[in-house]
């Protein structure tokens, strides 16, 4: 009843009932579970959305900003900022406020057909903005009192910082990735940290992993590398970084 309420897609709800998920089994759901359950992937965030205001308490908030909005609002708001091709393929399957927010780049890729790397980053980088500011319904910046001077979250082509990574930096390092497609998760997982280290402190494979790493341990190491590199944490990187982290 809570996933209908919150406005979870039907035929999730009802794959969530067939696999007894309950309120205690929700909050420690992990995407690898709902993958397990092949739950489509606008289900997916649908379920995950709830699954986390529930662990936070915060099952009883008005949803605010750009995550209350319908179906029909985000196709609104995307016209209007240039997206009109994108935005009618996400009314076609379904793509609401909860689910625009939190669109990663492999979602425009894999679910939505927008093939172009420069147009993906023009996508995420809109959608970030919804994600970092408070919005009303049209998209546009409220004003908060409390900050009349508040700026934007820095720009990476306006920024001096030698840390943030370079263009053509990330194109080579995506070619890197794609020609590694196929191999082992510990070649991989032992590349990428050595060649493109993450940016989070003490962020390392754990002790001992190797190539005769258990499949528990090699999960283990796999679910650390998504939130070493999750896209959420590199904010403060530049958009180059945080789309080679989607990536």
């Amino acid at each position: 009843e809570t996933m209908r309420l919150e406005g979870v897609r039907a035929d999730a709800v009802e794959t969530l009932g067939t696999n007894g998920v309950d309120g205690e089994t929700l909050v420690d759901l992990e995407e690898s579970d709902l993958d397990g359950m092949k739950i489509e992937w606008i289900g997916r965030k649908q379920v995950q959305f709830v699954a986390e205001r529930r662990r936070e308490g915060r099952m009883n908030e008005e949803l605010k900003g750009a995550e209350g909005w319908d179906i029909e609002q985000v196709e609104k708001w995307m016209t209007e900022n240039g997206m009109q091709e994108e935005g009618e393929k996400m009314k076609k399957v379904g793509v609401d406020g909860v689910v625009l927010v939190r669109l990663e780049v492999k979602d425009l890729m894999d679910e939505l057909g927008v093939g172009a790397l420069k147009r993906r980053k023009e996508i995420i980088s809109k959608i970030d903005g919804l994600r970092q500011g408070k919005k009303d319904k049209n998209g546009k910046e409220e004003e908060d009192p409390k900050k009349p001077n508040a700026n934007p979250p820095p720009q990476q082509e306006k920024s001096n910082n030698p840390n943030q990574f370079k263009e053509r930096e990330m194109e080579i390092a995506l070619d890197a990735i794609n020609s590694r497609k196929g191999g082992s998760a510990h070649a991989f997982l032992a590349w990428i940290y050595s060649a493109y280290p993450p940016k989070k402190d003490n962020a390392i494979l754990p002790d001992g992993f190797g190539p005769f790493s258990s499949p528990f341990d090699t999960k283990s190491a796999l679910k650390k590398a998504i939130f070493h590199y999750h896209p959420d944490h590199a904010d403060a990187h530049g958009i180059n970084w945080k789309h080679f982290c989607g990536e």
